[in-house]
């Protein structure tokens, strides 16, 4: 797991993302267990260039973006994917060019699925 800012679990039942910090690799979070509970955790998206931030912005909503953040002195060019078993963006993938100390918004199709 990168701590990319795109690292969350998807609690089946909620239908939704909730991102969770991440620490020496490993995710932070707690769920009620007591009924049962179906749970995907990992990162939404990654980057093969570890030093961008990623944020995904309105996964829920009709018009969802992943906002790629560079903070670094030099210009970046990057493939972002998210993993196959992910919910509702498995298997995308694309490519970003990002400049030094700034940032660029990704349109992704409307997630389908859970």
């Amino acid at each position: 797991m990168q701590d990319n800012g795109c690292l969350a679990f998807y609690e089946r039942k909620l239908s939704h993302f909730v991102f969770v910090p991440a620490l020496e690799g490993e995710a932070l979070f707690q769920v009620a267990i007591e009924d049962g509970v179906d749970v995907w955790c990992a990162n939404v998206f990654v980057s093969d260039r570890p030093e961008l931030r990623l944020t995904l912005v309105g996964a829920d909503e009709q018009k969802p973006r992943l906002e790629a953040h560079n903070p670094t002195d030099q210009p970046l060019q990057a493939k972002l994917v998210s993993p196959p078993h992910a919910p509702r963006f498995g298997g995308w993938s694309g490519e970003v060019d990002v400049p030094a100390g700034s940032s660029v918004v990704v349109q992704l199709a409307r997630a389908l699925g859970g």
